[in-house]
């Protein structure tokens, strides 16, 4: 049901860079104050490229933005540029797993405990496509919308789409 995992590396200069950026992002959003000029500078250079992930990128970056209150200003404009690119990011190999990283987030903590990759099946397209765009939906009005501390959303993460056995 597990793939083995292949060691993982950045294989070309651009992945290089990019992975450099996210290290950089990673650690910059741990600290207690960040600018949000730092913030998106760093930001830009894990978002660059034109690749088939940009989406996913801008929307990962714009989700941190939103959880750690920095450069929220910038984040209706990352939703932007992530809806231009959904088409193509519908397309990348991965589409499914990079639609749903925190849904699938535990499936794939235990295939890589044990060394490998979960064997996930392709979702349909057009869930795919619904829940990309409401994602990056919620993330443009989260800028807006001032959290309040009575209220308090569900607990349990949403469960990730399944596909029926062909």
């Amino acid at each position: 049901m597990t793939k083995r995992r292949r060691n993982s590396h950045a294989d070309s200069e651009s992945n290089s860079k990019m992975h450099k950026a996210l290290l950089a992002l990673t650690g910059t959003l741990a600290r207690s104050s960040v600018s949000d000029d730092e913030a998106l500078a760093i930001a830009q250079d894990f978002t660059a490229g034109e690749d088939g992930m940009r989406t996913f990128r801008l929307v990962y970056v714009a989700g941190k933005f939103v959880r750690h209150h920095v450069a929220l200003s910038s984040v209706s404009d990352l939703m932007e540029n992530a809806v231009k690119g959904v088409e193509a990011a519908l397309s990348v190999p991965a589409a499914t797993v990079a639609v749903q990283p925190e849904e699938l987030s535990d499936v794939r903590a235990q295939a890589l405990a044990q060394g490998a990759t979960p064997d996930i099946p392709d979702a349909p397209r057009t869930a795919l496509s619904g829940l990309l765009r409401g994602r990056i939906e919620d993330l443009a009005m989260a800028r807006t919308i001032k959290p309040c501390s009575t209220t308090s959303r569900a607990t349990s993460p949403a469960r990730p789409i399944r596909h029926a056995a062909r």
